[in-house]
């Protein structure tokens, strides 16, 4: 890893054992509303990025069908810690430390790659649409999600230490540009105060 992702990945640890209490009611209540009105069923295997402690599990659960534990990925050992930690069963998910500029599984391994609230944090995000696609199965969907708009998270984002701070999100269009870039066909793009969101398909 490089010593920018390093030390987001110290920051992110830092903040592992009180990451849950960040989702209030109000913001658990827009990732629900968009998962049930805007998502279409996902199918599995799906990779679930960005999200150590699990936050985004009860609503992929929910949206997906089949037994396969969802793959939670992230670059802090000890999001993860606490995320298995809040398992029911080992079935569940597995935690797996790793970096989204270098995924560790083989091509076309995924039907769903989803990211929530994790994409401005990628150094490199043309590697990681790169490394996206490669590890998508023809016809898998990448999710891209927030439940703020881009202009919230980004003066949100300025009042945090430097690791974080100058980590922008792109006008939902903008990205769904550089989506397109890569080769996936965005199926939807759209963003409000409370919700940003994109959903490609792997052509």
């Amino acid at each position: 890893m490089s010593k920018k992702i390093l030390s987001q990945a110290s920051f992110f640890d830092g903040l592992a054992e009180t990451w849950d209490d960040i989702w209030t009611d109000d913001l658990r209540a827009r990732i629900k509303k968009v998962m049930l009105e805007d998502v279409p069923p996902l199918n599995h295997p799906i990779l679930d990025i960005g999200n150590g402690t699990g936050v985004m599990i009860p609503y992929l659960r929910e949206k997906s069908t089949g037994a396969f534990p969802i793959i939670e990925l992230d670059i802090s050992k000890r999001m993860l810690e606490v995320g298995r930690t809040k398992l029911k069963s080992a079935t569940e998910a597995l935690f797996i430390h790793g970096d989204a500029h270098k995924l560790p599984f083989v091509h076309e391994q995924f039907n769903t790659i989803f990211c929530f609230s994790v994409f401005p944090h990628f150094k490199r995000p043309e590697t990681v649409l790169s490394e996206f696609y490669r590890c998508l199965a023809k016809h898998g969907l990448l999710v891209i999600m927030h439940v703020q708009g881009h202009a919230q998270l980004n003066a949100m984002h300025a009042t945090i230490e430097k690791c974080v701070s100058s980590d922008i999100l792109q006008p939902v269009d903008q990205l769904a540009v550089l989506v397109r870039l890569h080769q996936f066909k965005v199926l939807l793009a759209t963003e409000h105060a409370e919700k940003y969101l994109l959903i490609a398909e792997k052509q």
